[in-house]
Parts: C-alpha cells; sequence; structure tokens
C-alpha cells in the first residue's frame, strides 16, 4: 500500500477518533499530506497506461478530479445526516482500499516502474523512435 494511503488512512481514524479540535485539525493537515501525495502518482499512472493518448489521459484526470471536487462534499454530508459527522469520515478508507485496489496500482509494480524509468518518459521514448533514421 502507498505511504499516501497509510498517511490518509491514519489521518481518518485520528479524525474519527479525536474529539479535540485541535486533534482533529491536525487529523485533517495529516489527511491533506496524504491526499497531496496520492494525485500525482494516481494521474503519473494514468497518464502512462497503455493505449491511452496522453491527452486524453489528462483530461480524463481532470475531469476525475473536478468530479470528486464536487461530489465529495455532498456525499459526505449525505452520509452525515445518517451518522455523525466524524463517522462519516470513515467513507474515506473503502475508498481508498479501492484506490490501492486498481489494476498496476501495487506497491511492486510501482517499483518495477520507477526502476525503469518509465515515469513520465514514454512520450519522449516515442519521439526517439520516430527521431531514428
Amino acid at each position: 500500500m502507498p505511504v499516501g494511503s497509510l498517511i490518509t488512512g491514519t489521518a481518518t481514524l485520528v479524525i474519527v477518533t479525536c474529539v479535540t479540535p485541535t486533534a482533529v485539525a491536525a487529523g485533517l493537515v495529516l489527511a491533506g499530506v496524504g491526499v497531496a501525495t496520492l494525485y500525482p502518482v494516481t494521474l503519473a499512472d494514468l497518464v502512462g497506461t497503455a493505449g491511452l493518448p496522453v491527452p486524453r489521459a489528462a483530461s480524463l484526470g481532470a475531469l476525475a478530479s473536478g468530479t470528486a471536487i464536487l461530489t465529495a462534499p455532498a456525499l459526505l454530508a449525505a452520509v452525515a445526516t445518517v451518522v455523525d459527522l466524524s463517522v462519516a469520515f470513515l467513507l474515506t478508507l473503502p475508498l481508498l482500499i479501492a484506490l490501492n485496489a486498481l489494476p498496476g496500482r501495487s506497491v511492486i509494480a510501482r517499483s518495477d516502474r520507477a526502476g525503469s524509468g518509465r515515469a513520465g518518459s514514454g512520450r519522449r521514448r516515442g519521439a526517439e523512435r520516430r527521431r531514428q533514421p
């Protein structure tokens, strides 16, 4: 499981279990740090998807981000009408599990790609192949 997911999951548990405003605020900051590390890695995975043109992958990433930003607060509020708001934050945990269950999201696969220099270099390799006589 990526470090960002562990940080975000831990922060979620801090938010749910703590009752003091300072501890909850610290948990929210920690959750922000965790999510901030997940976004670029997930976007890089999307852009590196075989058979998906880079411009289309980037636009899908932007669409997914915007959709999440618009729907997450409403979903959290809907869940909070049924349970306490702090418990509604537990919705984050199944989403993290689902994210890490996606194909190509394993730590082993990511470390293999990092070692091969694949991340972000797909377009350059294609351009280099076209230049060769």
